[in-house]
């Protein structure tokens, strides 16, 4: 009945049933053999060397930056380390997977929420803000390099 390339409604609910779900660890190290190894490796390797990286940066922050844009400036900083560490565990564990994404997407809203507090505070406060910039001034998104994607645009008007 059914013909060389046509698929029987079973093979379809097992197929997207399985597509639900990631590989496990022992999968996924038996479909890559010493890959995997080089992977987990390599991606263990990246994570540290970033985490080092942000624990110099710490050090200069606590140093240099006013104890006031301290906490933001170390939030906003942290984002490379966390995806780091958030894309190793997803290698190493592919079932959780969701998971840390989930917990990810929290951590960059978080991150994104001090990044306009400390665009605020540099400009000395909302108000502040509007008088560097200027109230009313007109941004013109359309220019490089992301005019294309604002082609239809207006310029945007500036407001509180």
């Amino acid at each position: 009945m059914f013909g060389k390339w046509e698929v029987s409604p079973a093979d379809v609910n097992s197929s997207c049933s399985s597509m639900r779900n990631f590989p496990s660890v022992r999968e996924f190290y038996q479909a890559f053999h010493g890959y995997a190894i080089t992977l987990y490796v390599s991606s263990g390797l990246f994570s540290f060397v970033l985490f080092l990286m942000f624990l110099y940066l710490a050090r200069r922050f606590f140093t240099f930056v006013p104890a006031s844009r301290r906490v933001p400036t170390l939030w906003v900083n942290s984002v490379y380390v966390v995806v780091a560490l958030a894309t190793t565990f997803c290698v190493v564990f592919p079932q959780s997977s969701h998971f840390v994404w989930l917990f990810y997407r929290v951590y960059l809203g978080m991150a994104m929420g001090y990044f306009v507090d400390l665009t605020l505070s540099w400009h000395g406060g909302e108000k502040g803000m509007l008088e560097n910039i200027g109230d009313g001034k007109e941004i013109n998104l359309r220019i490089g390099p992301c005019c294309l994607c604002f082609l239809c645009t207006n310029p945007t008007k500036l407001t509180r």
